[in-house]
């Protein structure tokens, strides 16, 4: 999840919320294969059994729990961005990147509370 600073610090319980619903999904999503084959048949409008399955077998993976951001994915990321339109100025990831509600949500055992 992305957001401004500003609108962490003004709406701190907003992003809280809405990580917390997040990580509920993903949690679902990799605990329950059914149901998350059910979410991406809906939402693909696909029908296609098969179709669902790879692709529930391709991305379901790639979720992490608890949602964590790669550093090494960050940095490919701002990599990509400065070498298109940030003139070659190179962006400092540990700068930008904010694992505070993650960090809070652990320590409030929220996480393991899910796979209860």
């Amino acid at each position: 999840m992305i957001v401004r600073r500003a609108y962490l610090e003004k709406n701190r319980d907003a992003v809280k919320r809405f990580m917390k619903a997040h990580s509920d999904a993903v949690y679902q999503l990799k605990h329950n294969k059914k149901k998350g084959m059910e979410v991406l048949q809906k939402r693909l409008l696909q029908k296609d059994r098969d179709i669902i399955e790879a692709t529930y077998d391709y991305y379901g993976p790639k979720f992490e729990f608890p949602p964590r951001v790669s550093r090494e994915g960050a940095a490919a990321t701002a990599k990509f961005v400065t070498d298109r339109v940030g003139g070659g100025k190179a962006i400092d990831t540990g700068k930008i990147i904010d694992e505070s509600i993650v960090d809070e949500l652990e320590k409030e055992g929220f996480f393991k509370a899910l796979g209860k």
